[in-house]
């Protein structure tokens, strides 16, 4: 995480384009961890493939960020 922070300072990246994705992508996989570990823990499927889905999504949303921003800069 540090390395991530420190790189999109240097490189100038715009901060509140960084924090709404940082936080929305952090968010869901945070999210995620929590309720696999709590369904693995319990020993319930719910939540622990409700868990992995949004770790998968938050996934996702970091790689079609990245892909938009890249078309982005292709395009200027």
């Amino acid at each position: 995480m540090f390395v991530q922070n420190y790189l999109c300072g240097f490189l100038r990246v715009p901060f509140r384009l960084y924090l709404m994705v940082s936080l929305a992508c952090n968010g869901l996989i945070g999210i995620g961890f929590v309720l696999a570990g709590v369904g693995f823990g319990d020993g319930r499927l719910v939540p622990a493939l409700a868990g992995m889905f949004l770790v998968i999504l938050g996934a996702l949303v970091i790689r079609w960020v990245r892909d938009w921003m890249a078309g982005r800069k292709a395009v200027a």
